[in-house]
């Protein structure tokens, strides 16, 4: 079963996994259909695991900041 989570491409969750504390834009495949700037959601790569958990932006560059 897949997450409901922000899911990123493969080269954003690499990014992720190895520390970086952005997610960027443009490695972002799907944002939860009720996220908003500053809530937290899940953070999941492309088969739906977890890598942690981040809040949302608004809109810019960085999509979201990774707090966990």
């Amino acid at each position: 079963m897949r997450s409901a989570g922000l899911r990123l491409d493969l080269a954003a969750a690499r990014a992720i996994d190895a520390g970086h504390p952005w997610v960027f834009r443009s490695g972002v495949q799907r944002v939860p259909e009720s996220g908003q700037a500053g809530d937290i959601v899940p953070v999941v790569d492309e088969e739906g695991r977890p890598l942690g958990a981040a809040i949302l932006e608004g809109d810019s560059s960085i999509a979201a900041r990774m707090v966990s």
